[in-house]
């Protein structure tokens, strides 16, 4: 709740993607403790169709971070795809598919003309490619135009293709990486 909250401040950006003022993080402040427990967002910012946040859960110490697509928004109803750098550097991609996802039917991500990747969704919709397969994809992704996302609704329907751009890709990377140090 809090991340779609997060949503509709995004959304409210000066000059060169700034927020607008202090008095907006204290709001954000406010309504993410309020939603989330003691955790707060300490840091925002979008580059493109890509975003990078991070948290903090006060009682416990506990700090994250976030890289996904789309940014953060209200009620948007597309699927997400999150990058993650787990403890050893090692890169995890995963994608949330917004929408009922036909059983048994794997979900693809594709960067420009290159072969797609591969994936089994969970039943609720969800894929993670790991290890050498993640790096190989985070690799692309930094150095691609656009990505598509295909998957397949129930009921026999067609394929559902959704576009993502990579322009920002690297340079929220940088910033996702520069924070968890």
């Amino acid at each position: 709740m809090a991340c779609r909250l997060l949503n509709v401040f995004e959304k409210i950006r000066g000059p060169g993607g700034r927020l607008v003022s202090g008095a907006l993080l204290v709001a954000i402040w406010l309504l993410a403790s309020t939603f989330a427990g003691a955790a707060y967002v300490t840091y925002l910012r979008s580059y493109g169709d890509w975003s990078v946040s991070c948290a903090l859960d006060e009682p416990t110490g506990y700090r994250w971070c976030t890289l996904q697509a789309p940014p953060p928004e209200l009620y948007g109803g597309r699927s997400e795809i999150a990058v993650g750098e787990q403890r050893d550097g090692a890169f995890l991609v995963t994608v949330r598919v917004r929408g009922a996802v036909r059983a048994g039917a794997p979900v693809y991500l594709r960067i420009d003309d290159n072969p797609p990747y591969r994936a089994e969704p969970s039943r609720v919709g969800e894929a993670t490619w790991r290890g050498d397969e993640a790096a190989a994809l985070v690799e692309e992704l930094q150095s691609g135009l656009n990505m598509v996302l295909r998957w397949f609704p129930t009921s026999g329907a067609p394929p559902r293709d959704e576009q993502f751009s990579l322009d920002g890709f690297g340079n929220a990377l940088a910033d996702y990486r520069a924070k968890l140090r």
